[in-house]
């Protein structure tokens, strides 16, 4: 994916590549960011409002975590009465959004089906389907009855506030490379909680399952704080940060699954029409995905995903030293912070 060039708007790049700390950045650069993701947070939860685009959905999501995680980072004492406001915003759109993936990957579990001739499975795929249509449906009414208490006077009066007048107090007392190292922190301390649950109750235990989700949560956070602020973050950050994409796409697939699975069990199977055996067999084969996912995973140390970074950084100079064509992309990945926008679950 293409990054987005207004992420590069008014970068410090002496500061970055000398790992300063956030509050060694211009002021300028956290404002121009936090207002852009804060423009589109507010232009996509408009046009979801519309429901024509399940993107809009997304992207509206997407860029209320963004803020969220730049809040969390500025704002640690929660002094500026928005972290409320997007939280209520990431609920509703949340609901909406889980219906819609939830929604395409069973018609595309469908359309298998009938490619391969399973008319009753496809049948009860499309009741299943048509339920969660009905679910997403009330859950896009609370989302549009939700919405003007979100984007009203009172948020833009805070907002305002917040990011003209605030802001540099805020600032000074950031350093977000701390905050990304308490981040890599919390992901090894959850994964080793992890690991001593799956030893103990096995992978597919609630309490190994519950772990494993707050695992995926503490990528996540190191995923947004890079997608948001990677123009504040020093190089080496924002590698490890990078790093971090294949084993967080691994942790949200079997996420996603999970749930899947859970919202198929607890459909009634006579509303769907299945017999016993077409449903057995649907059920039997979402959990010998998902067992095969959990058994087959494994999940580094912070350290080790980010060793992968650094040896990568490092055999790529070696391979390419000397080349101009080498040397010129080089100058560009310095001041091309990493972004998920679309991409983070």
């Amino acid at each position: 994916m293409d990054q987005d060039p207004n992420l590069q708007v008014g970068m410090n790049l002496e500061a970055v590549n000398n790992e300063q700390p956030a509050g060694g950045l211009p002021e300028e650069a956290w404002r121009e960011n936090l207002n852009r993701f804060y423009d589109k947070f507010l232009q996509y939860g408009r046009e979801a409002l519309g429901f024509e685009d399940v993107e809009d959905v997304h992207q509206a999501r997407v860029n209320s975590r963004k803020l969220m995680t730049m809040l969390k980072v500025l704002d640690k004492e929660e002094t500026t009465g928005l972290l409320p406001i997007l939280k209520k915003a990431q609920k509703v759109l949340g609901k909406v959004r889980d219906e819609d993936v939830l929604i395409e990957a069973f018609q595309e579990r469908r359309d298998t089906m009938k490619e391969q001739g399973e008319a009753e499975r496809a049948k009860q795929l499309k009741a299943f389907i048509r339920l969660h249509k009905d679910k997403r449906s009330k859950y896009r009414k609370k989302l549009a009855k939700a919405w003007p208490s979100i984007d009203d006077e009172e948020l833009q009066v805070r907002w305002e506030a917040f990011v003209n007048d605030r802001l540099p107090g805020l600032l000074a007392g950031t350093d977000i490379n701390s905050d990304m190292k308490r981040l890599e922190e919390q992901f090894d301390e959850r994964r080793n909680l992890y690991e001593q649950m799956r030893s103990g109750y096995g992978p597919m235990a609630e309490k190994t399952l519950e772990s494993l989700h707050k695992v995926r949560i503490a990528g996540k956070e190191i995923r947004y704080l890079s997608a948001a602020a990677g123009f504040a973050l020093s190089e080496t950050y924002r590698a490890h940060a990078e790093a971090f994409k294949d084993i967080q796409k691994e942790l949200g697939e079997i996420n996603d699954r999970r749930i899947w699975l859970e919202n198929w069990e607890q459909a009634d199977r006579k509303e769907l029409g299945s017999s016993r055996e077409v449903y057995k067999r649907e059920t039997e084969e979402w959990h010998k995905e998902v067992d095969q996912r959990l058994q087959a995973l494994h999940i580094p140390t912070a350290a080790d995903i980010a060793g992968s970074a650094e040896a990568s950084a490092t055999d790529y100079a070696s391979a390419d030293a000397g080349s101009p064509t080498a040397r010129s992309s080089d100058s560009r990945s310095a001041d091309t912070p990493a972004s998920d926008e679309g991409t983070v679950h």
